[in-house]
Order: structure tokens, then sequence, then C-alpha cells
């Protein structure tokens, strides 16, 4: 077999573990954020309550499924705000008004999954 697609087939392998990695962590987070406290969840997730009570209620089972599809379930609220991400990763404000900012940019953006 060709090494080229060996290597291509083993970086994609990479690729699809990683994504697993990255949405496992993602929800079981956003997992025990809405066990915690639903409506904090909601707010710092942008999610919708709807998607809350059913982020609570998946079992581990199901948790691990929804991780290892090759798609990433979740939605980062500045993908096309491009701008707001370099105005929460800039260091001009004081330390401790940047997680206030923060918070700021993110609470005006539009939540597409609210009813």
């Amino acid at each position: 077999m060709d090494p080229t697609i060996e290597n291509a087939d083993f970086e994609t392998d990479d690729l699809m573990r990683q994504i697993g990695d990255v949405n496992l962590s993602y929800l079981l987070l956003a997992q025990r954020m809405v066990c915690r406290d639903k409506a904090v969840a909601i707010y710092r997730l942008g999610i919708s309550s709807e998607l809350a009570e059913i982020l609570a209620n998946l079992s581990p089972h199901q948790v691990i499924r929804v991780a290892m599809s090759n798609q990433m379930p979740l939605d980062f609220r500045f993908s096309n705000q491009a701008c707001s991400l370099k105005q929460i990763t800039q260091e001009r404000l004081l330390p401790t008004l940047n997680q206030t900012h923060a918070s700021i940019l993110m609470a005006a953006m539009p939540v597409e999954n609210l009813e």
C-alpha cells in the first residue's frame, strides 16, 4: 500500500479521535454545568432550556455515542464573530475586567437555539 495513503488514513483517524475527545470533554462539562445550575448553564453555554434538559438526561452510554460521532455537536458562539474573539483576547483591559468584558460580549451574541 502507498505510504502516502497510509499516512493520510492515520491522520484522519487521529483527527476523528481528537474530535471525539473534544466532544466528550464538552458534553461532560455541559452536563455537569446543567445539573449544577441549569439557568447559569443555559446562559454560559448559549443553549435552550430544552437542550439543557436533554443534556441533563443523557446516560453515560449516550454521551459517549454522541461524542464519538464524526461531527462536533458544540457551536462556538463567536464562530462568525472574529472581531469579538479578537476583542476578548486583547490585553488592553485590566486583568480583573477581562472576564466581565468577555461575558458581556458573549451575552450580546444571539443564541439560535432559544425558542
